[in-house]
């Protein structure tokens, strides 16, 4: 699940798609996929793209 979710930071991060096509892109439900990405990354996936921009 961590490698998942690290393809789907690093996805997050060049695309600039939603955070739900994102999820969906990975077989992941829209409500499901921020919760795993969180216990992974100890950041939302809005919080994570916000950290890296900024």
């Amino acid at each position: 699940m961590r490698l998942r979710m690290n393809q789907a930071a690093a996805r997050l991060e060049e695309s600039g798609r939603l955070v739900r096509e994102i999820g969906d892109e990975f077989g992941m439900d829209p409500y499901h996929f921020p919760w795993v990405f969180k216990r992974v990354h100890c950041l939302s996936p809005e919080k994570f793209l916000k950290s890296r921009s900024g």
